[in-house]
């Protein structure tokens, strides 16, 4: 189980300000107290309530397709500025998952930090 603090969920909420649907799955990781699995499930039942459990969506499924996207030069400088919204950007600009499932993972790999998410036994 990972899980943020509401300290950690006031700073993503002002850095992500602008954008509501991101602000929408804020609320329902702090409704979660923090839990971003929890949190996870509920925006995955929301997005698709009739999905099949082999369409399952979890933390280490996104990392895997989304990996090349976020190891790279340019996310890192981002992640490392502390830009949140960049970030999002990039990962909503992939296409892969909507902005209310890249949010929990957003902060799970803040969580788990870039480097351990890039790492090559992480990456296998």
């Amino acid at each position: 189980m990972t899980t943020i603090t509401q300290e950690e969920i006031s700073k993503f909420r002002a850095a992500l300000q602008d954008n509501d649907e991101a602000l929408e799955a804020i609320d329902i990781v702090k409704n979660c107290d923090g839990n971003l699995d929890e949190a996870m499930g509920i925006i995955v039942s929301m997005d698709n309530p009739y999905r099949d459990d082999d369409d399952w969506v979890d933390f280490e499924k996104m990392g895997n397709e989304l990996r090349k996207v976020i190891c790279n030069q340019a996310f890192e400088n981002a992640f490392v500025n502390g830009s949140f919204a960049i970030i999002l950007g990039y990962l909503i600009n992939e296409k892969m998952y909507p902005t209310a499932m890249l949010v929990p993972f957003l902060f799970y790999i803040v969580k788990l930090g870039l480097d351990h998410f890039c790492s090559p036994e992480t990456s296998s």
